[in-house]
């Protein structure tokens, strides 16, 4: 009989050897194990990503998502493009524009936060299957609109839709990816945003410059409706695709259900490796980096009422997240003004630019193209509408101009880093604005939207990426939604005080771009740095 030594002797070599054993398998520095008292592995979850690799599965989960994100895309700007060709149907001002274009993304401050709490309770694919049939019903229905005030209210409801869609959709993604190539990955889901500015743009000048696309009596259904109605096909499309899909298994296992976790894992490993053999996890674990907070989380997780977003909300404002919450909440109002304070008024200032007629008019001496002696827009007898093809050939060069800012973001967004990026981008795009100034002609006003496009991109391309890893995964989609509803009061004042002054002094509203611009910017470099890290 071996002495009580002995057992403990080889009972130590042997556990020595299966730890050696999993540190061989494992190809990715840094992999944490425990093994427990009956001699199972217990892997961390993010560990398992890296185990999994990136392959066949998590480019599956991309096109399906990022045409998630180009539908978002479409949905928020196909205002901009129909309001030239609307504004004599519907008998618009620039202050009717403004609040139109601010509609949505009022829709979009109140269904950020709700759709978002609804995920982290309930689950990001059911929530967000059900935030992209609201919007598309919604925007389906906008297109039937015959004023000005059932078209911003129908605008409104759709964006609400569009809200819930963007943060779910991030925290989903991010929660499938591996830690080394997460950057990367979520670099290219924020360049499908880009071909959604492109698809949008293909589509009005596709279908806008045609005047009447269909009568019914006395009620005419014009091409910018027909132009609504299709930009709903994305939304509607993404979520029969989701049907699909799992659930995310990073907010199964936070849930406590393991076992619906481990499956989905399994699935992934066999269709990035052609087989299910060679995956041995049978326990997985949260990050060991999670913090009380998300602990805290799990203790209420079954609560199924309004008042549990409240509780969320606080969450967000404890001393372990308050500082990155305020920043990171000021950084996309900050962003959120500039950009879409200019640039859903891009198809607009073209048209002002192409109805003045000159060559050596500069975006501010050109917006009071199209008013008459009262100062008031001349409609006409509305039997033009639509726009040149130039003026659609203009936004959609802008649109595709943004591919060399997702080239430079998706080859830099792990080496340089995310708020070197966001910071860089935000100041050089605060330089850009100022130039307007300096803009005499139709071409360098293209040349410089242009500018601007490739790189704001950048700018939105970094913020995506750090709101997913600034927050654990109980409060993420929370946090994501709660700031966003912030910088959608950024985009309604954008755009609200570009509807007020664009045809008063359009000076104030260019200066307040570049301001918000640079100090939101350089507040970017607050932000800790995110590569690599462990996603709580």
């Amino acid at each position: 009989m071996m002495s009580h030594d002995q057992d403990d002797g080889e009972l130590s070599l042997e556990t020595d050897k299966l730890l050696q054993d999993i540190s061989e398998e494992s190809d990715v520095v840094g992999r944490h194990t425990d093994i427990d008292k009956s001699g199972t592995r217990s892997w961390i979850y993010d560990d398992v990503l890296d185990y999994i690799g990136l392959g066949k599965y998590h480019w599956i989960l991309l096109l399906v998502m990022g045409w998630t994100n180009c539908g978002d895309a479409v949905e928020v700007l196909c205002v901009s493009f129909l309001l030239p060709s609307a504004e004599c149907e519907l008998r618009l001002t620039s202050q009717d524009k403004g609040w139109l274009n601010a509609s949505i993304f009022l829709g979009m401050m109140i269904g950020g936060y709700v759709w978002a709490v609804f995920a982290d309770m309930n689950g990001r694919r059911k929530t967000l299957i059900s935030s992209l049939v609201f919007n598309a019903v919604f925007g389906a229905l906008s297109s039937f609109a015959r004023s000005f005030e059932m078209l911003l209210v129908l605008r409104f409801l759709s964006g609400i839709g569009v809200g819930g869609n963007i943060p779910i959709a991030w925290a989903y993604f991010v929660e499938f990816q591996p830690r080394q190539k997460r950057g990367r990955m979520l670099s290219l889901m924020a360049g499908f945003w880009m071909i959604g500015n492109v698809l949008v743009a293909l589509l009005a000048w596709a279908i806008i410059p045609h005047t009447d696309m269909g009568h019914f009596n006395a009620y005419t259904y014009s091409s910018w409706r027909v132009f609504i109605l299709v930009c709903t096909v994305p939304p509607i499309t993404s979520a029969v695709l989701l049907i699909f899909l799992p659930e995310s298994p990073k907010w199964l296992l936070e849930n406590g259900k393991e076992e619906q976790c481990l499956a989905i894992l399994a699935k992934m490993y066999a269709v990035n490796h052609g087989t299910e053999q060679g995956f041995n996890v049978a326990h997985v674990q949260r990050s060991q980096a999670i913090s009380d907070i998300s602990h805290d989380t799990s203790k209420m997780r079954h609560i199924r009422s309004m008042g549990r977003s409240v509780l969320k909300c606080r969450e967000l404002f404890t001393p372990a997240l308050a500082r990155r919450t305020i920043i990171y909440t000021w950084v996309n109002i900050a962003l959120a003004f500039g950009y879409y304070g200019l640039w859903m008024w891009f198809p607009e200032l073209f048209k002002r630019l192409e109805e003045s007629g000159r060559d050596d008019v500069s975006v501010c001496t050109s917006t009071l193209a199209g008013l008459n002696s009262s100062g008031e827009p001349d409609f006409g007898d509305c039997s033009e509408v639509g726009g040149s093809d130039e003026l659609y050939i203009n936004s959609l060069l802008v649109a595709a101009s943004s591919l060399p800012g997702n080239v430079i973001a998706f080859a830099f967004m792990d080496t340089l880093g995310r708020r070197w990026l966001l910071a860089g981008s935000m100041v050089t795009c605060s330089l850009l604005v100022f130039f307007i100034w300096f803009i005499k002609n139709k071409l360098q006003n293209l040349i410089l939207s242009c500018l601007f496009s490739a790189v704001s991109i950048m700018a939105w391309n970094s913020i995506d990426v750090l709101g997913t890893e600034l927050f654990p995964t109980g409060v993420r989609a929370t946090a994501f939604g709660f700031s966003l509803a912030f910088a959608r009061v950024g985009a309604i004042m954008g755009n609200v005080v570009f509807g007020q002054l664009i045809d008063v002094n359009c000076t104030i509203p260019i200066l307040l771009v570049v301001g918000f611009l640079s100090v939101g910017g350089l507040s970017g470099l607050l932000f800790p740095d995110t590569i690599g890290i462990f996603l709580e």
